[in-house]
């Protein structure tokens, strides 16, 4: 169920990025003088760990995007310009996450961004998106993708927090649980220490001791 959830996470994202793109109004400039649109197309960069821990969910989404880009330019793609996807493997790590974003970006000109493939990746962008001024729809959903907002970050899921607070309400209010013991397991990076931040939070909103962290 986690993994069909986060399937569905990534495809909404990626659809929310491709809607933004068909509500843009043709240029009255000529298409050339922006950055990864020309007359017929428009370059999209997605960063996804395809080789790494999280390749698993993944390469479930990138085969998403690409069935729905397909639909896409079947359709006849956005205002006349097909979509030319182009993915580039993080392995899930905040140097291959740069890597990724200055090949895109330098090299094949994108237009607009899925990614970083992780949180830690994608905080250490934020600079680099904003100076290059690139509309970025956020993989992660961490509080810092949108607090304080980012003018070219966007995020089209409830953040990591959000889901930790209606567990623990679910837990306590629906569950009604007498003096639950919970635990919880978290990878050592940004993505673990936002939700574990949270869960402590609200452990103590309802008076109840995490009973492990590992």
């Amino acid at each position: 169920m986690k993994r069909k959830g986060l399937r569905k996470v990534y495809l909404l994202l990626f659809i929310g990025l491709m809607v933004s793109i068909f509500l843009m109004k043709p240029a009255a400039a000529p298409a050339e003088e922006v950055r990864g649109v020309r007359n017929d197309m428009v370059k999209i960069g997605v960063i996804p760990d395809m080789t790494g821990p999280a390749a698993t969910d993944w390469l479930a989404a990138v085969e998403g995007f690409r069935n729905y880009v397909r639909y896409v330019n079947g359709e006849g793609g956005v205002h006349g310009r097909k979509i030319k996807d182009i993915y580039e493997d993080s392995r899930y790590t905040i140097p291959g996450d740069i890597a990724a974003f200055k090949k895109l970006v330098f090299k094949d000109e994108i237009f607009a961004m899925l990614g970083a493939s992780s949180t830690g990746g994608t905080v250490a962008l934020f600079p680099q998106i904003e100076k290059h001024k690139l509309p970025t729809v956020a993989a992660s959903q961490a509080e810092s993708m949108y607090t304080p907002p980012k003018r070219y970050v966007f995020c089209t899921a409830a953040g990591y927090s959000e889901e930790v607070k209606v567990l623990f309400d679910f837990i306590m209010k629906d569950l009604k649980a007498k003096n639950p013991r919970i635990g919880i397991v978290y990878p050592d990076v940004e993505f673990g220490k936002t939700n574990l931040e949270q869960a402590k939070k609200s452990a103590k909103h309802y008076g109840v001791d995490l009973y492990s962290e590992v």
